[in-house]
């Protein structure tokens, strides 16, 4: 049996027997603003004000993120920016092995179809 709250707005999605996740109910009325109507279900509106909007208009809320590399270690990334750029390069690197690679292929793709040629045509 799903939860079920007179007057309430926002959803219940079952997780599983026991489980239940309750979602407020949220407006963006521009790209700066957005009007909260409905909190979650025991949600205290001082309470989510402290923990949730105060850290997001303040952007305090922001930590370091601890990633793997390219090599397959941990690194500490400060900042998007670092985590596109470790990205873009690797990335790039397999690009150029890629293309080398298929540049390989169609080579000796190339050269078989070429020797196939020469081989019908001393045959004939």
């Amino acid at each position: 049996m799903i939860p079920w709250f007179k007057n309430f707005r926002g959803t219940i999605e079952k997780l599983d027997e026991t489980r239940y996740v309750c979602s407020g109910e949220v407006a963006i009325l521009s790209d700066d603003t957005i009007e909260i109507t409905e909190l979650p279900i025991r949600t205290w509106t001082q309470n989510y004000k402290e923990s949730v909007l105060e850290p997001m208009l303040d952007g305090s809320d922001k930590h370091p993120a601890v990633l793997f590399d390219a090599l397959g270690c941990l690194r500490k990334f400060n900042t998007v920016e670092e985590i596109c750029k470790e990205f873009f390069e690797t990335r790039k690197k397999k690009y150029i092995e890629r293309k080398a690679f298929q540049e390989g292929m169609l080579r000796a793709q190339s050269e078989r179809l070429s020797n196939q040629v020469c081989l019908r045509a001393l045959l004939l």
